[in-house]
């Protein structure tokens, strides 16, 4: 019985260890709400092999917790850290570590490193932080993002210069027909995409991809006309190619190249309303089901890749 008590205390006095711990490393690792940070480039955006310099700027607030940590923690001073990801093509020319013995309430100060990039990838970390010297949490930290923007010349820029240069089908979301202003992986399927350009020029060859994605985003502004789409019970699909050829075919392109597409829309939202006798007006929106629609008379849905219409 005694062995069993001592076991017992020893294991309580272990668990408040533990939870102390953990509150110490909470306490001495924040710096996060305590400091203002920024990161920059000094000079030109890089190339790959080039040396460059990365700035990063730190300012204690004036108004800070540091009274709430030990004395002896804030005397000790701090570390400016920089590093990159893990798989990063980057290496460091200078010391990545720099010891900071004191910060001032108000005052930014400014530490560098300078690095290279070994090879082309599409995307890079550069991250910085300050953390204090005695703590082995990373503290306040950063990061700034560099994208690849010339594959030929292996030249690096911000992500809005990476987004510019990115061909519409990184913009598109095949799921709701938006053309979204930056490129979402969550939202873009570009397997998906290149297929619908790939079909869409195969029935017009004179489409652009802009185009081609444009024709198939009509389905969720006009409507999928009656009887254009097919199900595929082999593959468990709808084959919608009659839709696009339906637009085609009833002068969609030629109120592009004339600027009338909103007119276009417009009328032929209210044919294919029309054409679907016995609906419940015109709000088609997605759905999960596995079952094939009932395509006859009544509330119609209408599949394509992953959901269902409803009119």
């Amino acid at each position: 019985m005694r062995g069993i008590k001592v076991n017992k205390i020893a294991a309580v006095w272990l668990m408040m260890v533990v939870i102390g711990l953990g509150y110490a490393q909470d306490f001495v690792s924040p710096l996060e709400h305590d400091v203002e940070q920024m990161m920059y480039i000094r000079g030109a955006y890089p190339r790959v092999g080039e040396t460059f310099e990365v700035v990063y700027r730190i300012k204690l607030k004036e108004e800070n917790r540091l009274n709430m940590y030990p004395q002896r923690m804030v005397a000790l001073g701090y570390t400016v850290h920089f590093w990159a990801g893990s798989t990063d093509p980057i290496i460091f020319l200078s010391e990545k570590e720099i010891f900071v013995p004191i910060l001032k309430p108000g005052e930014w100060r400014e530490f560098s490193v300078k690095l290279k990039i070994t090879k082309k990838a599409v995307s890079i970390r550069i991250m910085g932080g300050i953390r204090f010297k005695v703590s082995k949490g990373c503290g306040a930290t950063i990061n700034m993002p560099l994208y690849l923007i010339d594959p030929e010349t292996g030249q690096y820029g911000t992500r809005e210069e990476y987004e510019r240069g990115l061909s519409v089908e990184y913009r598109y979301d095949f799921v709701d027909g938006s053309f979204i202003g930056r490129y979402d992986q969550s939202r873009v399927s570009l397997e998906e995409n290149r297929r619908i350009i790939k079909m869409m020029k195969e029935l017009e060859p004179s489409l652009t991809d802009s185009l081609a994605l444009l024709l198939h985003s009509e389905q969720y502004k006009v409507g999928v006309p009656k009887g254009t789409a097919k199900w595929d019970s082999l593959n468990q699909r709808w084959i919608d190619k009659g839709v696009y050829e339906y637009y085609l075919k009833d002068g969609w392109l030629k109120a592009v190249q004339d600027g009338r597409l909103m007119e276009w829309e417009e009328n032929e939202k209210v044919k294919i309303q029309k054409e679907w006798k016995g609906g419940k007006g015109f709000n088609f929106f997605r759905i999960d089901n596995n079952t094939p629609p009932d395509l006859h008379g009544g509330d119609c849905l209408t599949k394509t890749f992953d959901g269902y219409w409803k009119f």
